[in-house]
């Protein structure tokens, strides 16, 4: 069974989760005997990445053969995602291969603001996804969003994105005092109610990402690692995911996007063996439920409301996550997902 996946090759030096999020599909696919097409090396020029994209587009469909499966990761810009779908509707119309779009962001969500542009782009969007035999997205919240969005294509829930990792866990505290672990883009832009979050003295927060400036006592800056280092680095009982600039709410665009995202931080915190804290209307928040992977919150003012890490609600918890950890680190969900397409789609 012979495949292909399209992908870009990042920066191993990046610090980017984005990064580990492309590198753990290939590589799990790579595992399921799928071969690899590099569209670009993202650390290269402009001049050099277009000399390369046509090159791979070029090279695209050399080896395909009937009933091959080809994966394309998406997004990408749109000029490229247009290149790369007309080469592909040349190969299907030569061979009955089966075209499957893995989406990592669905960029109108991320910047949902009702504009022209907005609207555009959603158009544009659902007109890539409908070229694909076969749409893999986040959960069923997004599911949701881009059938009603126009998606007619066939869509299947990942669930939520693996993790690969072999090494130690994360180090988990058990002092009486909450620790929470918040991992990733610390910018005021990205992350603002971390600079706006009051103090309670019954939390403590640890910070991993770039050094952010006008901490208040409750936070402590950890370090920035790259995404193989991280987890052995994290200390505490708890991890975040939250986004926006509020404390109260995940508002704006960031924060709105949590109702359709998998946000890969919630991968790693799992495959850390964190249990997880998650906002009550993100599109996780039943999975989280349902899997007794952590607690949802409105509010961060609930946050020392959560189980204490000595309690017994926390060891079910820790529990929960211990049942799921391995599955992300081997790259289950997704090869579970790909299965699925094979089976529904070639029977």
């Amino acid at each position: 069974m012979a495949s292909e996946i399209l992908i870009d090759i990042m920066n191993e030096n990046n610090f980017d989760a984005g990064t580990k999020a492309r590198n753990d599909v290939r590589n799990i696919l790579s595992s399921m005997g799928f071969q690899t097409v590099v569209l670009f090396n993202r650390t290269h020029n402009n001049i050099k990445r277009i000399i390369e994209i046509i090159n791979a587009s070029q090279s695209i469909g050399k080896t395909i053969k009937n009933k091959d499966l080809i994966v394309l990761q998406y997004p990408y810009q749109p000029k490229v995602m247009q290149l790369l779908i007309n080469r592909i509707n040349r190969i299907r119309k030569k061979t009955k291969c089966t075209f499957v779009i893995l989406i990592h962001d669905v960029l109108y969500l991320r910047n949902e603001n009702n504009s022209k542009n907005s609207i555009d782009l959603q158009a544009t969007e659902v007109k890539f996804f409908n070229e694909a035999d076969a749409v893999i997205v986040h959960n069923h919240a997004m599911k949701e969003e881009l059938s009603s969005a126009g998606v007619s294509a066939k869509m299947f829930e990942l669930g939520i994105f693996d993790y690969l990792y072999c090494g130690e866990p994360a180090f988990i505290t058990h002092s009486a005092k909450t620790t929470i672990v918040f991992a990733g883009n610390l910018s005021p832009e990205k992350s603002g109610f971390i600079y706006k979050y009051n103090e309670t003295g019954l939390v403590a927060f640890n910070l991993y990402g770039t050094k952010p400036d006008n901490l208040n006592s409750c936070f402590e800056y950890k370090g920035s690692y790259s995404p193989e280092n991280l987890i052995e680095a994290l200390e505490g009982n708890y991890g975040l995911v939250w986004d926006g600039p509020s404390p109260d709410s995940c508002i704006g665009n960031y924060g709105n996007y949590l109702r359709y995202n998998n946000p890969h931080k919630l991968s790693l915190y799992i495959a850390a063996g964190l249990p997880v804290v998650v906002w009550k209307e993100s599109a996780l928040a039943d999975y989280v439920v349902d899997n007794s992977l952590g607690v949802t919150i409105s509010s961060l003012s609930e946050l020392p409301r959560i189980p204490n890490p000595n309690s017994m609600a926390y060891q079910y918890l820790l529990q929960g996550v211990r049942e799921l950890h391995s599955k992300l680190q081997s790259g289950e969900m997704l090869k579970s997902v790909i299965l699925a397409i094979y089976q529904e789609l070639y029977d």
